[in-house]
């Protein structure tokens, strides 16, 4: 069922309002996101929480009706760190990655999977709202990190629950869907400088960030990643210094949320050129 001529974002504007209680909860719409605005008009983040992935697992609702919502959530939730019901059986710190990516030759998307310090080892797999399975692995126990990513996909991946299978568990990820392509570009006039529209986010989270990150013919990072700043929605680069192995540069940008037993990034990438580029 759609509800697609339904809008979200005018009603949270009450939720934060000194005049709105819960008494007034009644007169939500009767939609299926119903009962997730009421919980996080009661500032009950964890079930609203659980209401969202409920309602979207169960119902067609365009991103742009419920993606507010989720935001809203997380900003009660510290970023989505209360959110999480510490289940012990899924693996620390792992980390779902979608990577979007514009170079010179070619443009697509990513999806990673990688953990660190991991104590107990496994089987995983990534499924897609519609019930397939992306990517899959085994986690080694006693491992400082480990990544596993899709081959390169040619559509951006969609919006909605993704189910996160470890052994016995699984967890439902709410995976947004922000136009990340234009967060970065290349200046079709200057060379030194970087085009940003960086998102604007209302969620709690950290601000995005935008590193310069140098690799070898074999894409893996030399030396360290560097902030750049971005002052007017530009980013100058100063006088590049490539590392003798250098072969590719990049500049990215990431910004993250929480949400229960996993942190979620949304990155995208653009290749630079610079003088070792052809050596």
């Amino acid at each position: 069922m759609s509800y697609k001529t339904w809008m979200v974002t005018p009603l949270l504007v009450a939720f934060f309002t000194p005049f709105c209680s819960a008494n007034d909860a009644a007169w939500f719409p009767n939609t299926p996101m119903q009962s997730t605005m009421e919980a996080l008009l009661e500032k009950q983040p964890r079930r609203a929480w659980q209401e969202l992935t409920l309602t979207l697992s169960q119902n067609q609702i365009e991103p742009i009706h419920w993606q507010p919502v989720k935001e809203a959530i997380l900003a009660q939730s510290n970023c989505g760190h209360q959110l999480d019901t510490s289940l012990s059986a899924m693996p620390p710190r792992l980390t779902l990655s979608f990577i979007s990516r514009s170079g010179f030759s070619s443009s697509g998307y990513q999806i990673k999977v990688s953990t660190e310090e991991t104590r107990q080892g496994g089987h995983f797999s990534l499924v897609t709202p519609q019930g397939m399975s992306l990517l899959s692995g085994e986690i080694e126990p006693h491992t400082n990190y480990q990544e596993w990513e899709t081959n390169e996909l040619i559509t951006s991946p969609e919006a909605g629950v993704y189910y996160l299978k470890y052994n016995r568990n699984e967890l439902p990820v709410v995976v947004s869907r922000y136009d990340s392509n234009h967060w970065l570009n290349r200046s079709t006039i200057d060379s030194s400088q970087i085009q940003a529209s960086l998102p604007q986010l209302n969620n709690g989270c950290a601000k995005p960030v935008v590193n310069l990150q140098w690799f070898d013919s074999e894409y893996n990072q030399v030396k360290n990643k560097k902030a750049l700043e971005v002052t007017s929605k530009k980013i100058t680069l100063e006088q590049l210094q490539p590392p003798p192995n250098a072969r590719h540069l990049s500049a990215s940008t990431l910004i993250f949320e929480y949400q229960p037993g996993v942190k979620v990034e949304y990155i995208h990438r653009i290749s630079l050129p610079f003088s070792n580029r052809d050596k």
